[in-house]
């Protein structure tokens, strides 16, 4: 699966609303902050902030 990237809350929902009921996994990516691309952060994960069955990890070489 290719990793997606969203910009706001808001897009992230539509994504879920359209695909939920037939997607099995979503890679959640995430920029660094010196990337200058926002979007969201991963302190502010929907899978870290709600109560949910979903996990997040940091992959890749560089796990700051």
């Amino acid at each position: 699966m290719r990793v997606k990237h969203f910009k706001a809350a808001a897009p992230f929902r539509k994504w879920l609303e359209t695909n939920h009921a037939r997607a099995n996994e979503l890679w959640f990516g995430f920029y660094r902050k010196d990337s200058g691309k926002g979007g969201i952060t991963y302190n502010r994960c929907p899978c870290r902030t709600t109560r949910s069955t979903s996990r997040c990890k940091r992959v890749g070489p560089d796990n700051r």
